[in-house]
């Protein structure tokens, strides 16, 4: 929560500051470059997460954010135009493209392990209560980034806001030092040592390649693709939505209407952690992924709307729409693949793989699409959302099962080969 205060703030904020700051589109291949960064690195990520101990894997993976904060801090005090040097404006492109590209293959690293952390901590009838929990407490983030950039940038220059960023992330640096091992209910300690599979780093690619041959996850990549093409719509060009319904040609002013919008993404953000979570463990959750993917399209309409009537209000329902659907889908993908295929690390990778392809696509978009051109942008991405989720209807599994059914499954296949014996 504490990275991600820094972390999330300076994503959301990125295209919109450096736009403002002179540097163009640099912020949009930022996204870009972490998105990139990650896609690569999900597939040998189940290998190395299994090779080196967790608190290395959560310290490395945040120091990669952490260094895209720090370039944004240099690029806010420099000035455009400034000839050679640390604020000349090829080391500038180049180190926040450097740190951007760190930030994917940080993550990745990152995202995987803590899927695994959290459901090493449950059982079967708590992985969407864990998952949900986790999320919560996570996009807690969002509140309190945002609240930081609605009211520093409404009243200081954005190199003080990334100042303050960069205090956030480098507390968190400290704090994950003192991560514990995954207790699950038992009490058992699980040591690396327990999980890690006698495989080579080729053995490991070619075990999540396979993946992509197996008809019953497709409905689960679509899903995925269609998730990150979702959250990079956001992040990229939420911004943009809600400037064009602000009726103010001050920047501050401006600035802090994008901040105030965040900040009710936030809150939904946070509301759909628990209450999905607590959903998953006592219903379908097939059906409840399918409802989750619906809100992210909710949002994806409401953001037209907005832009079409110049409704700050409905620009803030967009927000809030956005930001409940990307918890609640997240929530749902954890438990589905924890419940569904047992929580294996290549699935998992596979779930930051197809999810970051996504952003890589909404990022490219952003990055070939004007920002003053938003309704070209949001038909793009509407018309991606509706082929992936004609793919995910179509290898959807006909029936779900709530947890408890998860359990008796596995239980009648125990009875079965006691049988056999």
């Amino acid at each position: 929560m504490t990275l991600f205060t820094a972390y999330i703030s300076a994503q959301n904020l990125i295209s919109q500051i450096y736009t403002q700051l002179g540097y163009g589109r640099l912020g949009q291949v930022c996204l870009f470059c972490v998105a990139t960064g990650t896609v690569l690195t999900c597939l040998v990520a189940a290998h190395i997460v299994n090779i080196i101990p967790t608190k290395v894997i959560l310290i490395g993976g945040a120091g990669a954010h952490v260094t895209l904060i720090a370039a944004g801090t240099l690029t806010t005090f420099c000035k455009t135009g400034t000839d050679g040097g640390i604020c000349g404006f090829t080391f500038i492109f180049g180190l926040n493209v450097f740190s951007a590209l760190c930030v994917g293959c940080g993550g990745a690293l990152l995202w995987l392990r803590q899927s695994t952390y959290v459901n090493e901590c449950a059982d079967e009838n708590t992985k969407g209560l864990f998952n949900g929990t986790f999320w919560s407490i996570f996009q807690t983030a969002q509140i309190l980034g945002s609240t930081l950039a609605a009211f520093m940038l409404g009243r200081a220059e954005p190199s003080t806001f990334y100042c303050m960023l960069l205090v956030f992330g480098l507390s968190a640096l400290v704090m994950l030092y003192f991560v514990q091992p995954p207790v699950p209910k038992n009490n058992q300690v699980i040591t690396q040592e327990t999980n890690m599979p006698k495989e080579t780093l080729s053995e490991a690619v070619k075990k999540f390649v396979r993946l992509f041959g197996d008809q019953q996850y497709y409905f689960l990549f679509s899903a995925l693709f269609l998730s990150g093409v979702a959250i990079g719509s956001y992040v990229n060009f939420l911004s943009a939505y809600v400037t064009i319904t602000v009726d103010s040609d001050d920047l501050k002013i401006v600035n802090q209407c994008v901040g105030y919008a965040l900040m009710v993404l936030a809150f939904g953000e946070v509301g759909a952690g628990l209450s999905m979570g607590k959903l998953a463990d006592k219903y379908d959750k097939l059906k409840l992924f399918t409802i989750t993917i619906l809100l992210n399209e909710v949002a994806l309409l409401l953001s037209l709307i907005a832009v079409v009537s110049k409704s700050y209000f409905i620009a803030l329902l967009c927000a809030l729409f956005f930001g409940y659907g990307d918890t609640a889908i997240q929530t749902m993908i954890n438990a589905v693949i924890g419940s569904m295929f047992g929580g294996k690390a290549e699935v998992y990778s596979a779930y930051r793989f197809f999810q970051a392809s996504g952003m890589v696509y909404a990022a490219l978009l952003a990055v070939i699409i004007p920002r003053t051109s938003p309704i070209l942008y949001i038909m793009a991405i509407a018309g991606t959302i509706m082929v992936f989720h004609l793919l995910y209807n179509r290898y959807l599994p006909r029936t779900g099962k709530k947890a408890s059914d998860y359990s008796l499954l596995e239980e009648g296949k125990l009875m079965t080969e006691l049988k056999k014996l």
